[in-house]
């Protein structure tokens, strides 16, 4: 399994942004699942990613932990499989390793010991993120647990985005 990945920016945005790496993001879920040999990718990632930008410093690094085309960072904690039926392909669409965690619940729950556990690792990841070197990408929403409901596939090819 890869402990991190690794995504170009749109190429009309590379002059502005750089590289954007999920140098927090998989490794810190990966490593709250249990997932062992975390340690050094996230400690690399903290620190603006000096294996992979030394001669271009920190800010070439474009942190974040969760990205438009996947979970929200409330899903990577609610959600242990994706929940895709509402795009009508049969749950088909959309990446099937998230590197989320249910936490014993899937989905919401009334459990107060679980939502606690949720939201303080939501804030973990937040502060994670913030205080590491590099460009934080934080995803709108995230930091007031926006949920797409386990739909890591919200907009599929073809589909129109509606306003609210």
């Amino acid at each position: 399994m890869p402990v991190a990945s690794t995504r170009s920016a749109p190429s009309g945005l590379r002059p502005l942004v750089g590289m954007e790496r999920a140098v927090i993001g998989t490794p810190c879920a990966a490593s709250w699942k249990g997932d062992m040999g975390q340690v050094q990718t996230m400690a690399s990632g903290i620190q603006g990613s000096p294996d992979m930008y030394a001669e271009r410093g920190p800010t070439a690094s474009v942190n974040f932990i969760t990205y438009h085309d996947g979970f929200t960072l409330a899903d990577l904690v609610a959600y242990s499989e994706k929940h895709n039926l509402a795009n009508g392909e049969d749950n088909r669409d959309g990446a099937n390793d998230n590197n989320s965690w249910n936490w014993g619940v899937e989905g919401p729950t009334d459990d107060p010991e679980i939502n606690a556990l949720r939201r303080r690792i939501m804030k973990n990841a937040i502060a994670i993120l913030l205080v590491s070197q590099g460009v934080p990408m934080l995803l709108m929403g995230d930091e007031m647990a926006h949920t797409k409901q386990g739909n890591n596939n919200h907009l599929r090819p073809g589909q129109r985005a509606e306003p609210a």
